[in-house]
């Protein structure tokens, strides 16, 4: 149950994440929803949820942005749960893989986790409670063309997590990662561009997931009977690994 809990989602305006924030939402959650850009995506929640959700501006690359929501977020009460959700791709075959295409991607889905589990983690160690799940993908796992960088990153990010579990168990706070295959939205866009054919073989299930799939996925681990799990990875890819 996640009635009356406070979950932080950072990256809350694109297609997991909004489908995230109404999934938690739905479930009786108060929800602190971050993002850099396209902020106007979760107005549409805000109307039917109004007091239950939160929407803050945040730069997970700007370590003082982070310091900024985390505060603002512990402002408003006890935080039960941080899903760190915010990504972005850049892709490219490494061999024309500009500089600013590796760099950004690094900065925002493995620096940008470390901002904020450095910031969220130091009151969920003060409170002696909680939960962080971070959102990676199978790229962690199974290469694809031209997603070098971003392959990169969230296989960092799993490593990390795995770190921060250990540091953060003597305290009660479960650290684990939940890592979706191909999605339908915009993130996958160009993925499917370029290999739509090769990922559609590699799914058992013969579809892309759907965003909503993912998120339910998360609320389940977000409940407070979900207590025994911490440095673990969670696929959710359709048999995409397999």
């Amino acid at each position: 149950m996640l009635e009356g809990r406070r979950i932080v989602l950072i990256g809350g305006t694109g297609d997991l994440g909004t489908a995230c924030a109404e999934a938690f939402l739905s479930k009786g959650s108060n929800v602190i929803a971050t993002g850099n850009r396209h902020l106007e995506r979760l107005q549409a929640l805000k109307e039917t949820f109004r007091e239950k959700l939160v929407i803050l501006s945040c730069d997970v690359r700007d370590p003082a942005s982070v310091s900024l929501a985390a505060q603002s977020s512990l402002n408003m009460g006890m935080i039960d749960s941080v899903v760190f959700n915010a990504g972005i791709t850049r892709d490219n075959l490494v061999l024309s893989m500009e500089d600013d295409e590796w760099n950004s991607v690094l900065a925002v889905n493995l620096t940008g986790a470390f901002n904020v589990a450095r910031a969220f983690g130091k009151i969920l160690f003060r409170q002696r409670r909680g939960k962080f799940l971070f959102v990676s993908s199978v790229s962690a796992r199974k290469g694809g063309r031209g997603q070098a960088n971003y392959a990169a990153s969230k296989a960092g990010l799993e490593a990390f997590t795995r770190a921060f579990a250990l540091e953060m168990a003597s305290r009660g706070v479960l650290v684990n990662v939940v890592s979706p295959g191909p999605l339908e939205g915009t993130m996958s866009g160009q993925v499917m561009e370029i290999a739509g054919d090769e990922v559609k073989r590699r799914l058992a299930l013969g579809r892309l997931g759907k965003p909503s799939e993912v998120a339910q996925f998360i609320s389940h681990m977000l409940d407070p009977e979900f207590s025994w799990a911490t440095g673990s990875i969670f696929p959710i890819d359709g048999g995409f690994a397999i």
